[in-house]
């Protein structure tokens, strides 16, 4: 018995070893971490970094995060039109830390913004990259190799997660486009700015939306405009808020109108971190849409 006891002390070591070595994987918004924690089903569970019922635009890391995130192995993030305080805290945190920016892979087709996003005149871009399955499988494989590269222990596991991945947004994406294939006239209008790469994918139909930038108020003159609009056009059916943002100024824009308020969410507030999370989302988005556009 007193034999064993060295094997087995050997075997706890290349367990704890195991452990240790590890991939700390941080991504900033649940849509992102889901696509990774599929990616990284099997070897690691990735870290959330913005709770998914908070808004990325203007959310304040507390102390605790920004020193996890010293410790990070790799950063996930979108770009500085959605989290504003990446490239500031970038520049804190040791060289060992590697960071991905999805905004910059190659092949995305990004959506130049016609007005800036957290005060970036002229170099801001739609950051809602995700909410285009083929996007989204672009931003996957992104993920998978910077994982290989920074863990090529548990590459070839990584690569297989991502072709699994890749095929499930491919059905994903046939599933959306049969579903909105009889919407594509329908008129709607947005809470704010967030379905473009969507609208564009699915050749859909938004009419306005009551702000550009969520975090933002509206102007008074812009209000107005969109009033009229509501008023005036009888074939918008919709205006659809967003779970985190709720003005009164929604009320009053459909007052005495048959416009019908429904609610989408870009960012999956009330969904369980996880693989699933991203597919959940992007379902639940178009049977939202699909339900109040085609409701007699």
């Amino acid at each position: 018995m007193l034999k064993l006891r060295p094997l087995i002390l050997f075997l706890l070591l290349i367990g704890f070893s195991a452990a240790q070595a590890q991939p700390r994987v941080v991504s900033t918004i649940l849509p992102i971490h889901s696509l990774t924690a599929s990616i990284m089903n099997g070897v690691a569970e990735p870290e959330l970094l913005i709770p998914a019922w908070s808004s990325p635009h203007d959310w304040n890391l507390r102390p605790s995060q920004r020193r996890n995130l010293q410790q990070a192995d790799l950063i996930i993030w979108t770009s500085e039109s959605l989290e504003s305080f990446m490239p500031q805290l970038l520049r804190g945190i040791p060289e060992s830390v590697h960071d991905l920016e999805l905004a910059s892979l190659p092949g995305l087709n990004l959506i130049r913004d016609e007005h800036p996003h957290n005060g970036q005149e002229g170099h801001s871009i739609d950051p809602h990259l995700w909410l285009d399955p083929q996007q989204a499988s672009l931003i996957a494989t992104g993920i998978g190799n910077t994982l290989s590269q920074i863990d090529p222990a548990n590459a070839r596991h990584y690569q297989a997660n991502l072709d699994t991945l890749r095929k499930r947004l491919a059905q994903l994406d046939k599933e959306i486009e049969q579903a909105t294939s009889s919407l594509k006239g329908v008129p709607f209008i947005v809470y704010h700015d967030a379905y473009g790469y969507y609208i564009r994918r699915y050749d859909l139909n938004q009419a306005g939306e009551v702000t550009l930038i969520a975090h933002q108020q509206p102007g008074a003159r812009h209000l107005l405009a969109l009033r009229r609009l509501i008023v005036n056009d009888d074939s918008i059916r919709c205006l659809f808020t967003e779970p985190q943002f709720e003005p009164a100024i929604v009320q009053n824009l459909v007052e005495g109108t048959e416009v019908i308020r429904a609610e989408l969410d870009p960012i999956g507030s009330a969904l369980e971190p996880g693989p699933e999370a991203y597919f959940l989302l992007m379902q639940t988005l178009t049977t939202n849409l699909s339900a109040c556009l085609t409701r007699d």
